[in-house]
């Protein structure tokens, strides 16, 4: 780290300060919002350009509207308002991205990194704090929502005069982009109709060499399953890992056969 980058470091805000900002909560507040509980009923404060969400649970809002199509799932991250800006939040407040900063080619120029189904971007934003001294490309995708928002409003805050660029692309567009260095897609292949059309795409994006990390969460037989965790996602998980091993070599992380499906993995594309 330069002396800018480490100075900066020791005097990052603490994790809950862009949330009371933003939705003018407390820090306890914000605790309390985002830490999982089974039937909770948050009152949630509204967002920029979604109303408060008071006194429902997630699977309520699932079923506010038929989800029958791709574009109706995507809807339902947007109908839950700020709920998954809290969650994200304090799920990632002490998380270390550290597995991702290593892989990347930092001493060979700029570096590329695409953040898949990003929410927030905590992998961006963990990166920023500590590599603002280097040159680097964030794509960062996701569906129209307040986390999606959220995350780029509060990156927009932390950049600075860095040298980063970010770059909002829809989740769903599969246009070619620019090769990168690194996909991070995290919490999110479950949520897909199609994680194995999404893996194979982002084969095509990654340089050879290239890093993929993903953690896609199984269900197993008498696991509670949310709706939101789709079932064509689930039937296409065993075709998605046969597609990783053809295409990509296996670096770190549990075998994705675990029970809990061996949390975060990294992959080398060959």
């Amino acid at each position: 780290m330069g002396a800018l980058t480490t100075l900066r470091f020791l005097f990052r805000p603490a994790w809950h300060r862009a949330l009371c900002l933003r939705y003018g909560v407390t820090p306890r507040q914000a605790l309390e919002l985002g830490t999982r509980s089974p039937g909770r009923r948050p009152t949630l404060p509204a967002g920029n350009g979604c109303p408060a969400v008071s006194g429902l649970t997630l699977e309520d809002i699932w079923a506010l509207r038929p989800r029958d199509t791709a574009a109706a799932v995507a809807e339902f991250y947007q109908d839950m308002g700020t709920w998954a800006v809290f969650r994200q939040a304090v799920r990632n407040r002490r998380r270390s991205w550290g597995f991702v900063d290593r892989r990347l080619p930092w001493t060979r120029g700029r570096v590329r990194l695409l953040e898949f189904g990003c929410g927030i971007a905590p992998c961006a934003a963990w990166l920023l704090e500590r590599r603002a001294d280097q040159r680097a490309d964030f794509v960062l995708m996701d569906v129209p929502s307040e986390h999606f928002r959220f995350g780029l409003w509060r990156l927009d805050q932390r950049r600075r005069a860095l040298t980063a660029r970010i770059t909002m692309t829809p989740l769903f567009s599969r246009a070619p982009l620019q090769p990168f260095d690194a996909v991070v897609a995290t919490e999110v292949l479950e949520h897909l109709p199609d994680p194995l059309g999404t893996v194979a795409w982002f084969a095509g994006c990654l340089v050879p060499g290239g890093s993929l990390h993903e953690d896609f969460h199984p269900h197993q037989p008498g696991d509670a399953q949310a709706a939101w965790d789709l079932p064509s996602a689930q039937a296409q998980r065993p075709a998605v890992y046969d597609f990783l091993q053809e295409q990509f070599t296996w670096v770190a992380g549990q075998h994705w056969g675990a029970r809990d499906g061996g949390g975060t993995r990294t992959w080398r594309k060959r």
